[in-house]
């Protein structure tokens, strides 16, 4: 499977439930096509979760790996995460 995301003869699928190891390595390493399943309310359910994290930001939380660092760099602060459409 990863050879087909990675020659770009298949889009990775997003629909919330079958994501693999495999399908994040081929979109991150090998830039392979992501599609999100229209399926099932998928696009209303990243809207949600999308909405959740700017009003968070936009409250000024601090959301760990967003406003802040990340594993070793947890600690560390940043003033303004982009929130960009």
């Amino acid at each position: 499977m990863l050879k087909s995301w990675s020659s770009r003869t298949q889009a990775v699928k997003v629909d919330g439930h079958t994501l693999t190891t495999a399908a994040v390595v081929a979109t991150s390493r090998y830039a392979a096509s992501i599609r999100l399943d229209d399926c099932n309310g998928v696009k209303e359910r990243v809207d949600k979760s999308r909405k959740v994290v700017v009003d968070k930001v936009e409250s000024g939380a601090s959301i760990y790996g967003l406003s802040t660092g990340f594993g070793g760099s947890g600690e560390s602060v940043f003033l303004s995460p982009s929130v960009n459409s």
